[in-house]
C-alpha cells in the first residue's frame, strides 16, 4: 500500500512537472508569437538619429526664440534615444495610425483657442500624396521630425501656453508644467493611446471645460452674423419706464446672449429664445422685462446693475462678438498658465473681478469682494499658500511710500503721523525710536529716508485688525482695512498691490473653524487687542491670484471683466506677433 501511494504521488508529480514545462514552452511560444507580431508590426520602421543641424533648422523657425526651443530639441532628441532611434510617426513606405490621430488632435485645437496652421498640419495635409508618387527616404526622416517637433510643441502650449514668461511683465508668475508627455509618447503605439496621453495634458480644471463651451457658443453667434452697433444719439441715459427709438434694437441684441423673464431665471441663456408675442407692449417702451434682461448684461460685465442704458452700458453692449471670441482664447491661454492642481481647499482672488473665492471639497463656501492694487501699483499673479493670521497687526511701512507719500506731509507737519498712531525709528530696526517732530525733515529726500516707520495696532492701522500671511518675496498678502467704504465702488483698484478684505473677521473664523479654541470671541478680542497674535493654520490653504477678464459664474452665465491693467491688450499683441502665420 505505502508503494502504490508512493507511485501514485511520483505520477503526479511527473504530471505537474510536464504541465509546467508545457506551460513554459506555451508561454514561451506565445511571448515569441507576441515578439514576431511586434517585428511584424514595426519592420517597415526605420531608424531616426537626428544631427544637431537637423534639430536646429526643424526646431528653430518653429519656436522662434522662445524659452521652449532647448526644451523642444532636448526633448526631441531624448525620445528618439529611449526609442532605441526608432521612427514614431512613419514608416519607410507609408504613415502609421498614429499619425493620423496626432493630425486629428493637432486640427481639434482651434477649439482650444490654438491655431492648427501653426503646428504644420498645412504642410503634411497630402502625404498620403506624397507616399504613392514615390518619396526618398531623406524627405520621411524630414517629415518625421517635423511632426515630432509640432506635436511637443502643442503639448508644451497645451499644459503651459503659448506666450514664454519672459514676454510676460514683471507682475506675472507663470506656473510650468510637465506632465510626463515625453515618457508617454516613447511608449505609444496606438492612436487610442495617444489620445489618452494628450486628453491627459488639457487642464483638468472645470472652469477650463466650461469656458470651452461658451467659445463654441460665442464662435456660433458669429458665424450668425453677430449683433448690430446700438446708438442712442445725444441721450445721456435710458431710464426704465422710458421710451426711445433705439429700444427694439437694444431688446433684439440681448435677445442673443441675456434674454429673460417674469418666468424663472433661464439656466443656459443661449438656448432661450425672445418673445414678445404674449405682451401687449409698445416696442419702443423700456418695460420691466427688458430691465431684467438689461440688469443681468450689467452683472454679467461688472456693471452697477442699476438697470440704466447709460453710455457705458451701452458700450459695453457694442462689443463686437469677434472681439469677445478673442477674449475668451486669451483667458483659456491664461488659464493654462495656472497650477494643475489647486487642491480641494483653496482661495481664489480674480483681481478684474474684484472678488476673493474660498473653496472646500471644491465647493464654494465663501465670497466677498476685494480692494486690488492701482494701476501703477498693480497687484502680481502669482500662487502661494496662506500659511497663519496676525490679529491687531503693525504696519513697517514701505520705503517707497515712506519717502515719496509720507516725506511731503512730514515736512508741512513733523507731528502729523505721531497722531495716527506711527512711531519712528532711527535706521532700518526698532532699536532707536526717535520723535519726528524733532526732525528737520527737509534734510531728506525721496532718495535719502534713513529712518523705519512703524504703525501700531489699532482702528486706524492701514492694515485693520487682521491680515493673512502667504510668505512669499513679493509682499502681496490679503488684510482688513479702515476703509471700509470703498467696497462700495464698483471699481476697486486702490491699493499699493496686496488685497484688502471686505470681511476680515469672517474669513479669519472660516480659515480657524477646525481650530477649536478660536471661537468667535476668541477672534474678536484678539482683533481688537493692543498687542499683535500671530496664529498658525493647521491646514494649508492654496491661494490663486488671477486675472481673467473672461470666466463662467456658478450659474453657468459667460461673464466679461474690464482689463484694468491693460495685460489684455499687452499680452495679445505679443501673442499675434509670436504666433502669426507666415
Amino acid at each position: 500500500m505505502k508503494y502504490r501511494i508512493l507511485s501514485l504521488l511520483a505520477i503526479l508529480m511527473g504530471a505537474t512537472v510536464l504541465l509546467s514545462v508545457s506551460s513554459l514552452i506555451v508561454g514561451s511560444k506565445n511571448t515569441e508569437i507576441e515578439n514576431e507580431l511586434e517585428d511584424e508590426f514595426e519592420y517597415r520602421s526605420f531608424k531616426v538619429a537626428p544631427s544637431e543641424l537637423e534639430l536646429e533648422n526643424t526646431v528653430f523657425h518653429k519656436i522662434k526664440g522662445s524659452d521652449y526651443y532647448e526644451e523642444i530639441k532636448d526633448e526631441l532628441r531624448n525620445l528618439y534615444s529611449q526609442r532605441n532611434n526608432q521612427s514614431i510617426w512613419f514608416y519607410s513606405d507609408s504613415p502609421k495610425p498614429i499619425f493620423y490621430e496626432a493630425l486629428r488632435q493637432i486640427n481639434s485645437g482651434d477649439t482650444h483657442g490654438l491655431s492648427p496652421h501653426y503646428y504644420g498640419v498645412d504642410e503634411l495635409k497630402n502625404v498620403d500624396s506624397l507616399f504613392q508618387r514615390g518619396i526618398s527616404k531623406e524627405h520621411v526622416i524630414e517629415m518625421e521630425i517635423e511632426m515630432t517637433a509640432n506635436y511637443l510643441l502643442y503639448n508644451f502650449h497645451i499644459q503651459n501656453g503659448r506666450l514664454p514668461e519672459k514676454l510676460m511683465s514683471g507682475y506675472w508668475h507663470k506656473d510650468k508644467k510637465n506632465k510626463g508627455f515625453l515618457r508617454d509618447l516613447v511608449k505609444i503605439k496606438t492612436p487610442e493611446q495617444l489620445k489618452a496621453q494628450l486628453e491627459n495634458t488639457f487642464p483638468t480644471h472645470h472652469k477650463y471645460a466650461e469656458l470651452l463651451e461658451h467659445l463654441n457658443k460665442y464662435r456660433e453667434i458669429e458665424a450668425s452674423g453677430g449683433w448690430s452697433t446700438i446708438n442712442i444719439g445725444d441721450t445721456k441715459v435710458i431710464e426704465p419706464g422710458e421710451m426711445h427709438e433705439a429700444i427694439p434694437q437694444i431688446r433684439e441684441r440681448l435677445s442673443v446672449t441675456d434674454p429673460f423673464f417674469n418666468t424663472p431665471k433661464p439656466t443656459d441663456s443661449f438656448e432661450m429664445s425672445y418673445d414678445l408675442s404674449d405682451f401687449d407692449l409698445d416696442a419702443k417702451y423700456y418695460d420691466e422685462i427688458l430691465q431684467a434682461s438689461v440688469k443681468q448684461f450689467q452683472q454679467r460685465h461688472g456693471l452697477a446693475p442699476d438697470g440704466r442704458l447709460g453710455k457705458e452700458t451701452i458700450a459695453a453692449l457694442n462689443i463686437p462678438v469677434a472681439d469677445k471670441v478673442s477674449q475668451i482664447e486669451l483667458n483659456l491661454e491664461r488659464m493654462r498658465w495656472l497650477p494643475s492642481e489647486y487642491g480641494a481647499n483653496y482661495a481664489e482672488v480674480n483681481i478684474p473681478d474684484y472678488s476673493l473665492k474660498v473653496y472646500r471639497d471644491n465647493e464654494k463656501s465663501l465670497e466677498m469682494k476685494v480692494i486690488v492694487g492701482a494701476e501703477f501699483t498693480s497687484t502680481p499673479i502669482f500662487s502661494d499658500t496662506l500659511k497663519y493670521l496676525v490679529f491687531s497687526p503693525t504696519w513697517t511701512v514701505p520705503f517707497s511710500i515712506k519717502s515719496k507719500e509720507m516725506l511731503p506731509k512730514l515736512q508741512e507737519d513733523p507731528a502729523y503721523y505721531t497722531r495716527l498712531n506711527y512711531k519712528f525709528y532711527r535706521g532700518w530696526s526698532t532699536e532707536t525710536e526717535i520723535d519726528p517732530s524733532k526732525v528737520d525733515w527737509s534734510e531728506y529726500s525721496s532718495s535719502n529716508f534713513p529712518f523705519n516707520v512703524v504703525q501700531q495696532p489699532g482702528g486706524s492701522n492701514s492694515l485693520g485688525r487682521v491680515k493673512f500671511i502667504m510668505p512669499n518675496d513679493l509682499s502681496i498678502y490679503l488684510h482688513d482695512t479702515p476703509s471700509g467704504h470703498l467696497f462700495n465702488r464698483y471699481d476697486r483698484a486702490f491699493s499699493h498691490g496686496c488685497i484688502r478684505v471686505e470681511k476680515p473677521e469672517l474669513l479669519a473664523e472660516y480659515l480657524l473653524r477646525d481650530q477649536t479654541e478660536w471661537t468667535s470671541e476668541e477672534i474678536n478680542k484678539a482683533m481688537f487687542s493692543n498687542t499683535p497674535k500671530k496664529v498658525y493654520l493647521e491646514k494649508d490653504y492654496h491661494v490663486q491670484i488671477t486675472y481673467l477678464t473672461a470666466f463662467v459664474d456658478e450659474n453657468g452665465l459667460m461673464n466679461f471683466r474690464k482689463d484694468i491693467y491693460g495685460h489684455d491688450k499687452s499680452q495679445a499683441d505679443k501673442l499675434k506677433h509670436l504666433y502669426a502665420i507666415q
